[in-house]
């Protein structure tokens, strides 16, 4: 985005990769940066996955209910947030 600010945290696809082999190595898959937004980084990881990863210090300080809404729209909610409450 043109307007955006600069973001706070450096995320490319080597980071994205890093991130989902270490945490969820079940789930690894090529990764094409899809959208560099306001707030955050979109990768498409596959052909069923996203990995949105903050670029700025703002998005990960949102509260939960604001990733829970996120989270609603996808459509791997179960693998996204199992224990997390719905509709608080």
């Amino acid at each position: 985005m043109a307007d955006a600010p600069p973001p706070d945290f450096h995320v490319d696809a080597e980071l994205a990769a890093r991130l989902v082999s270490s945490q969820h190595p079940d789930l690894a898959a090529p990764l094409t940066l899809v959208a560099n937004g306001w707030d955050n980084a979109i990768f498409r990881l596959g052909d069923d996955l996203a990995v949105r990863l903050p670029r700025r210090v703002l998005a990960v300080a949102k509260p939960r209910t604001t990733r829970i809404e996120a989270c609603r729209s996808c459509s791997v909610t179960t693998r996204c947030a199992p224990g997390w409450p719905v509709g608080e």
